[in-house]
C-alpha cells in the first residue's frame, strides 16, 4: 500500500512559513484506490530547513487556494 500527495497550491506567507494544500490518494498494492482526501500542511523553517509542524485533513473539494491582494 502507498500514499501519493498531489499539490494544488503552495501559499508562501513569509520567509519562514507556508501552507501547502492538495490531495492524498491511498492505493493498495494492486493499484486500486482505498481513499482520496484533502490535506493542508503548515510548514516553517528551522535551523535544519523546512519542516511540517501541523496539518489539517478536509474533504478533497475544499482545498486551500492562494490569493494575492
Amino acid at each position: 500500500d502507498k500514499s501519493t500527495f498531489r499539490t494544488k497550491s503552495v501559499c508562501v506567507l513569509n520567509a519562514g512559513s507556508a501552507i501547502v494544500s492538495g490531495t492524498n490518494t491511498r492505493s493498495r498494492a494492486d493499484g486500486s484506490i482505498m481513499s482520496v482526501g484533502g490535506v493542508s500542511y503548515m510548514l516553517g523553517t528551522t535551523s535544519e530547513g523546512w519542516r511540517i509542524f501541523s496539518f489539517a485533513s478536509h474533504p478533497p473539494d475544499k482545498l486551500l487556494d492562494c490569493a494575492d491582494g
